[in-house]
């Protein structure tokens, strides 16, 4: 810019990131009063920079700074659900029933969740009934969406996505996911599209939990802060990929002793850096794991026994 012989004070820069906040506030307030009828599911999901400044001094450890995000994604040609539908509501009275989701499992959908992707797929494969070959390996890349794109491809799509508000902020417990929640009940205060609405917001595990007592404790009058009763809207809910992620490291803690030894059985004690390697000599942890497989003979089933009897010696 100086080239150009233009020059940019800090007070002009200032002025212009207010009047993109502002025009965007105003852009999704007319978002949800054109599509007030319209369903939308909410995600809401904290963010920070991992390459931050680790040196400590005297005020804090780091500098990294975290963001608590929320966006919206309008679900085309499907119209919002009633919060309430012939007197009965969307929630439970008594919230989470642990001895209710204890008995359905044991007794309705034992044989059915327990079988692993693994093993319904190789005896589909030995049934006829799927004709391409399975490689186990496959199943390491937790982030594929590909058959499904194919068939939900508009769902899936980015399509349409609104960026409801960010804040500098953690999201490390019930207080600080109200004030996330209080991003969307801000603009709902001028657009009233969740009156009496459903709002589903997809969450990892500390978004259930967090948000799922916030909806308890609104009808408590012993909390040290309030709690609007619009919040009785949101629905948490768990996806697929926060499922697949949180039993994931669940595994790896639990057997975190095992994985260790076989990492370093794997790459070696040697630490991997900038400095010490290059990018030829890092390759994706599915290949060499396929690797070794192939050259060891070994395979998942064999690897999970070795779990299960690393845990009975650690236990003996």
């Amino acid at each position: 810019m100086s080239t150009l012989g233009y020059s940019v004070c800090a007070k002009t820069v200032e002025e212009y990131r207010k009047q993109i906040q502002k025009k965007h506030a105003t852009k999704i307030e007319n978002h949800f009063i054109e599509n007030k009828n319209l369903f939308h599911v909410y995600n809401i999901d904290n963010y920070h920079a991992i390459h931050e400044n680790r040196r400590p001094d005297t005020v804090s450890t780091s500098t990294a700074n975290h963001f608590a995000t929320c966006v919206a994604k309008p679900v085309i040609n499907h119209f919002s659900v009633q919060h309430t539908f012939n007197g009965v509501s969307v929630h439970n009275p008594e919230n989470v029933e642990a001895s209710k989701i204890c008995w359905y499992l044991i007794n309705v959908y034992t044989g059915v969740f327990d079988i692993s992707y693994t093993d319904r797929q190789s005896y589909k494969i030995s049934q006829g009934l799927i004709i391409d070959t399975f490689d186990p390996i496959e199943t390491l890349t937790i982030h594929s969406y590909t058959d499904n794109i194919v068939e939900h491809k508009e769902e899936r799509s980015m399509r349409g996505l609104q960026l409801v508000g960010f804040r500098e902020q953690h999201l490390y417990s019930v207080e600080d996911y109200l004030n996330a929640l209080n991003v969307i009940l801000l603009i709902n205060s001028k657009t009233q599209h969740l009156d009496g609405k459903v709002a589903p917001v997809v969450a990892d595990w500390p978004g259930q939990l967090f948000i799922r007592k916030l909806l308890h404790l609104r009808k408590s009058t012993n909390t040290d802060f309030i709690i609007p009763q619009q919040i009785k809207s949101f629905l948490p809910m768990l996806g697929p990929l926060h499922l697949s992620l949180n039993s994931r490291e669940h595994v790896i803690l639990i057997y975190h002793s095992f994985f260790e030894k076989m990492f370093h059985y794997i790459f070696g004690k040697k630490k991997i850096g900038k400095e010490t390697s290059t990018l030829e000599d890092k390759p994706f942890i599915g290949t060499r794991a396929k690797r070794l497989a192939k050259n060891k003979g070994q395979n998942y089933k064999k690897i999970w026994k070795s779990m299960q009897r690393y845990q009975v010696l650690n236990i003996n």
